[in-house]
């Protein structure tokens, strides 16, 4: 099956600090976001008191056009989901 990538933007708190954050999360192609399970994984990473604001999708034939984002890219596939937490 073919895979894209969701893109949750948002604020979480971890230990009373508020972070801006991006969460990538590996999906089924043509799949519809699921804030439900994006909430859960922020959840069972610790962080709390939080909400998505914007949500987007990446295919992956745009998945290296930027260079910067690669790493992120490359983590949710091996791991399923990666949090970029802005400090």
């Amino acid at each position: 099956m073919e895979k894209e990538f969701h893109i949750y933007l948002g604020k979480f708190k971890i230990d009373e600090n508020e972070f801006p954050l991006m969460l990538y999360i590996l999906a089924e192609k043509d799949s519809e976001y699921n804030i439900d399970y994006a909430v859960s994984i922020m959840e069972d990473e610790g962080f709390e008191d939080g909400n998505f604001n914007k949500v987007g999708k990446k295919n992956f034939e745009e998945m290296y056009e930027d260079e910067k984002f690669k790493e992120y890219f490359e983590s949710a596939l091996e791991f399923g989901y990666c949090i970029v937490k802005y400090t």
